[in-house]
């Protein structure tokens, strides 16, 4: 009978996995009074509020270029002169503004 015991302590010694525990100065010591259910909602409302910034950032970068675009097509072209001399720059500098 003995040996048909010691078989069994070791094929179930053979199943059982075992495995270092982590360090203390790894475990998240204020999740332990948590359910694993309430650490899963946080990690979800966490994801989800990052995934809400991200989203909202991508929107506010594509509307701003969307209105840097419009500005742009509304821009008035200016005409310049093909050739500009002395006296043309001088009056311009001397000008009041408007």
């Amino acid at each position: 009978m003995t040996m048909t015991l010691e078989k069994e302590i070791k094929r179930i010694e053979s199943q059982i996995q075992t495995w270092e525990p982590p360090d203390p100065e790894y475990i998240l010591w204020e999740n332990i009074g948590y359910s694993s259910a309430a650490r899963t909602r946080r990690k979800v409302v966490s994801v989800l509020i990052a995934s809400a910034l991200v989203i909202f950032t991508v929107w506010l970068i594509s509307y701003f270029n969307n209105q840097k675009d419009e500005l742009f097509d509304k821009q008035v072209p200016i005409e310049c002169l093909s050739e500009v001399t002395k006296e043309d720059a001088y009056l311009d500098m001397v000008k009041e503004p408007l």
